[in-house]
């Protein structure tokens, strides 16, 4: 993770990078986010049918990586239609679901991080 963090500097800081991370880190424990994603299931975190809310909220973890190695997480905010997702689902049920999928991205970041080292993701 620190890595990821010192990467995001524009300097290669790692004051400031430590400082992003801890950041992160305290964010994470005050939402709870490990409690929130270690047994939920996209339809579970939804409570309703998923396409449904992708039909209003359109993202895309599409199948593959980039030319790194890391997944591709594709969204059109322009095109959500807010109204309509309140409908389906509640906001803090349809945030759950954002921050486990998050969370998952992350991960495989991470795991192609660990494997690949420092060049990875640099082009």
């Amino acid at each position: 993770d620190l890595l990821r963090y010192l990467r995001s500097t524009p300097t290669l800081d790692p004051s400031e990078s430590c400082t992003k991370l801890n950041r992160a880190t305290e964010w994470r424990d005050d939402m709870g986010v490990k409690e929130r994603i270690s047994s939920s299931t996209s339809h579970e975190l939804l409570e309703r049918e998923a396409g449904g809310v992708f039909g209003h909220a359109p993202l895309w973890l599409l199948p593959g990586t980039d030319k790194f190695g890391r997944p591709i997480l594709y969204t059109r905010a322009d095109c959500w239609n807010g109204e309509e997702l309140l409908k389906l689902v509640p906001m803090h049920r349809f945030l759950d679901f954002m921050v486990w999928l998050m969370e998952g991205v992350m991960a495989v970041m991470g795991d192609y991080t660990n494997k690949h080292g420092e060049d990875a993701g640099e082009g």
